[in-house]
C-alpha cells in the first residue's frame, strides 16, 4: 500500500496500482484525471474513489488567485468538477471525453453507468427556484451584496406567501446548494477590508439558464 498527497503522487511510476482513493474535490477536471491515470497502468481493471461534499468548494475559493483572469479561469474549472462530481446520470467516461473535446463510449463500470435502471425521483421544483433567485436578489439589493447561503436560506424559511415552497433549512440549503451546482447561482469569496477575513457571499448568474427558469420557459427538476 502506498499512501501519498497528490503532490507526491507525481513521483509514483507503477503500473500496477489498483486503487486511487481521494479525500476532497479536486479544484478542476484537469487534476481528477492526472490523479486517476495513477491507476490501472497496466491495462488491469482499476478504482478511482473520490469522496466529497459541497463546502470542500471553500479551500479552493480561499485559495484562488487575487488576479482577476486567473481568478475566473479557476472559479471556472471548479464549477465544471463540481458539476462532474454531481452528475448522476451521465457515464463518467464519457463526462471525460466531453471535457475534453473527445467522443468517449460508456465504460459500463462507474457508478453513474451502474446506476442505470435506477429511478431517481426528481420533481418540479421551478416555484422554489424564482423564490430563491427573487429572494436573492432582494437581499443583494439591501445589503450591498454581501448575502451569504446561510442568510438567503434563512430568509426563504421566513416566507409565508406561498405555502406550497415551505422546506426545512436543511432542505433549503441544499436546494440553494444544487442551484450553484447547476450554474443558477454563484459563490463569490471577497476580504473584509477590516478584519481582512475572507467571507463567501452568493449571487445569481446572469446567464439563460436564470433567464429561463424566471420567464418560466423552462422547468427546474430537482430531489431534496
Amino acid at each position: 500500500m502506498i499512501c501519498c498527497t497528490c503532490a507526491f503522487c507525481l513521483g509514483i511510476n507503477k503500473k500496477n496500482v489498483r486503487f486511487v482513493i481521494r479525500n476532497g474535490m479536486p479544484d478542476s477536471i484537469e487534476q481528477l484525471t492526472q490523479e486517476a491515470g495513477h491507476a490501472g497502468r497496466d491495462g488491469e481493471d482499476c478504482v478511482y474513489s473520490l469522496y466529497f461534499g459541497f463546502n470542500d468548494r471553500k479551500f479552493h475559493l480561499k485559495n484562488a488567485s487575487s488576479e482577476d483572469e486567473t481568478k475566473n479561469l479557476q472559479l471556472n474549472r471548479l464549477q465544471l468538477v463540481t458539476s462532474f462530481c454531481y452528475n448522476k446520470n451521465t457515464c463518467r467516461q464519457v463526462l471525460l471525453a466531453q471535457h475534453f473535446s473527445e467522443e468517449g463510449k460508456p465504460c459500463n463500470k462507474c457508478d453513474n453507468c451502474e446506476r442505470i435502471g435506477e429511478v431517481e425521483t426528481e420533481i418540479d421544483m421551478t416555484t422554489h427556484a424564482k423564490l430563491a433567485l427573487l429572494t436573492t436578489v432582494e437581499l443583494t439589493d439591501t445589503n450591498y451584496n454581501k448575502v451569504t447561503l446561510q442568510d438567503i436560506a434563512d430568509a426563504l424559511i421566513k416566507k409565508k406567501d406561498n405555502p406550497s415552497t415551505k422546506l426545512s433549512k436543511t432542505n433549503w440549503t441544499s436546494f440553494l446548494q444544487g442551484m450553484i451546482v447547476n450554474n443558477l447561482m454563484r459563490e463569490e469569496i471577497r476580504s473584509e477590508q477590516k478584519k481582512g477575513a475572507k467571507k463567501f457571499f452568493v449571487c445569481n448568474n446572469d446567464n439563460e439558464a436564470t433567464k429561463s427558469i424566471m420567464s418560466g420557459s423552462t422547468t427546474y427538476f430537482f430531489k431534496i
